[in-house]
């Protein structure tokens, strides 16, 4: 029995990986064509918008009919009732400011630089983390994690340094990403003690559309008013089938890219989730230089290799330091024998985070 629930665990994960790894590749892909592609007439606000729509409706159909078909289901009605209605809010906005936040930035360096060079600053994750704990929690970190961050600085300068596609406005774009994602990460880890994955998404995209919808039409209007005075302002702003069917396709799998992170996020420690979040950003970077045909000499290579390099360093230092991470109750496979007990014989209330 314990060996089935092991089993059961482990294939989810697995499940998770693969579901966060694909669609993040093909996000990323449509993302940067849609910038590119004349026909589509591309806007980092038009698709964040796009994303955050899609998102939500269907987060809304998943939620929902979950509801709808099982009342008493786990997925319905565990944790959420804990919440106060003026928490909820207030949690919710500040996660929906965060996520608005890291799409909007995300898209804006994509839209300024090579996607092998945004993947690799947002690779240098780990440094931002340890400045940022510092800064606002007060934590000191060990001198062997510290040791483990200057690989990545010392890597992410060379990127930076020797990158063709480098632009002030992408990386400081792509960094201000960054250093929202590591707080929204952490923040997420801990109100999954609250919600679902499935709730969480559905939330956050909705606050995040909220709070992105007044900002799209106040630039949209703007557009409108320097297209009119162009004379060429009206055929810019009526999306033609192709680009609706282009919207609604990446608008899916950035659902998909959304649910299937929170999801791995609820199944393992950060630091595990760190470190597969690593994995897929070494991917998508390699992945994106060869599709794309990116201009890589010997030094922006040797820079990103030393980047990862530190970032699995600094995660090694990290799970040496903190075997057992406090923001969950079960944080690793090898806890899975005793998560697979907790399962079967308490409510799913007791069961236990990105980019």
């Amino acid at each position: 029995r314990k060996q089935q629930q092991v089993t059961k665990r482990l294939g989810a994960i697995a499940l998770c990986i693969s579901c966060w790894y694909i669609s993040s590749l093909v996000t990323l892909f449509m993302n940067k064509w849609f910038m590119l592609e004349e026909g589509l007439n591309g806007s980092a606000q038009t698709l964040a918008m796009a994303q955050m729509i899609f998102s939500a409706l269907t987060g809304a159909l998943k939620n929902y009919s979950d509801k709808v078909s099982n009342p008493s289901s786990s997925t319905s009605q565990y944790r959420e009732e804990q919440v106060t209605r003026r928490t909820f809010l207030a949690q919710m906005i500040l996660l929906g400011l965060m996520r608005f936040g890291t799409v909007v930035l995300g898209l804006v360096a994509l839209e300024h630089l090579a996607v092998s060079f945004t993947e690799t600053v947002k690779s240098s994750a780990p440094f931002v983390t340890v400045i940022l704990t510092r800064i606002i929690l007060g934590e000191t970190t060990s001198s062997k994690v510290l040791l483990a961050l200057i690989p990545i600085a010392f890597g992410l300068g060379l990127c930076s340094f020797t990158e063709v596609s480098f632009n002030v406005i992408g990386f400081s774009a792509a960094m201000m990403c960054n250093c929202i994602d590591c707080i929204q990460n952490v923040y997420s880890k801990r109100l999954l003690r609250h919600y679902t994955p499935i709730q969480l998404q559905f939330y956050a995209s909705i606050a995040a559309l909220m709070v992105q919808m007044p900002v799209w039409f106040v630039m949209l209007q703007m557009s409108v008013v320097r297209g009119s005075e162009a004379d060429n302002g009206s055929s810019e702003f009526i999306p033609s089938a192709y680009a609706l069917g282009y919207l609604t396709i990446d608008g899916l799998f950035f659902y998909l890219q959304s649910i299937s992170a929170y999801k791995l996020m609820d199944l393992v420690s950060p630091v595990t989730h760190s470190v597969t979040n690593c994995v897929k950003r070494a991917l998508l970077i390699w992945i994106s230089v060869l599709f794309w045909h990116n201009k890589v000499g010997p030094i922006n290579a040797a820079g990103t290799f030393v980047l990862l390099g530190g970032v699995l360093l600094y995660n090694h230092q990290l799970r040496q330091k903190n075997p057992q991470p406090s923001l969950e109750k079960s944080p690793d496979i090898k806890s899975l024998e005793t998560d697979g007990e907790r399962d079967e014989e308490s409510e799913p209330l007791n069961k236990n985070n990105d980019d």
